[in-house]
């Protein structure tokens, strides 16, 4: 299979968590601005924490990879640490889907995929902006696997002579 990327819209999404980390700097660069003359240094440190926003969204989506194999779903994520993560599809207990205000004009949807080795509080994978296309995919996959699990499941009769 082939290595694909989240669509387009991702960026608004990766930028947005970047801006939210970002803005932290915001402020302490707005609570240090008390002097006049550093009114250009401002305008600067300003501008460059927004810049780094947008390039940490980019470097997001750009990282941040999928892959639908016969097996499992892969994820590769991670600027500067790499994270793979193996998703069996028989280990998938449910897929969640969410469909944003800002997602609905293009029909994309975030899905949450969980399985049995999660931890309470979050799901165990999340893509953020995919198509129904694909969501439909995993779903073929999954229940197709659990279809085959049920079969063998499924004990032959035993004939006493």
């Amino acid at each position: 299979m082939q290595v694909r990327r989240l669509h387009p819209v991702a960026l608004l999404y990766f930028w947005y968590q970047s801006f939210k980390s970002g803005l932290l700097y915001l402020f302490i660069s707005f609570a240090f601005n008390f002097s006049d003359k550093l009114d250009g240094y401002f305008g600067g440190a300003v501008t460059i924490i927004l810049l780094l926003t947008v390039l940490g969204g980019i470097l997001k989506y750009l990282r941040y990879t999928y892959e639908l194999t016969p097996q499992e779903i892969i994820l590769n994520s991670g600027i500067i640490f790499q994270k793979h993560l193996y998703i069996s599809y028989a280990k998938i207990q449910t897929l969640q889907t969410k469909q944003w205000f800002y997602l609905r004009p293009f029909g994309l949807l975030s899905l949450q995929v969980e399985t049995s080795s999660q931890s309470e509080d979050a799901p165990e994978a999340i893509l953020p902006v995919v198509s129904r296309k694909v969501v439909a995919q995993i779903q073929e996959k999954r229940d197709a696997f659990q279809t085959k699990e049920q079969q063998t499941e499924t004990f032959p009769k035993l004939i006493i002579i």
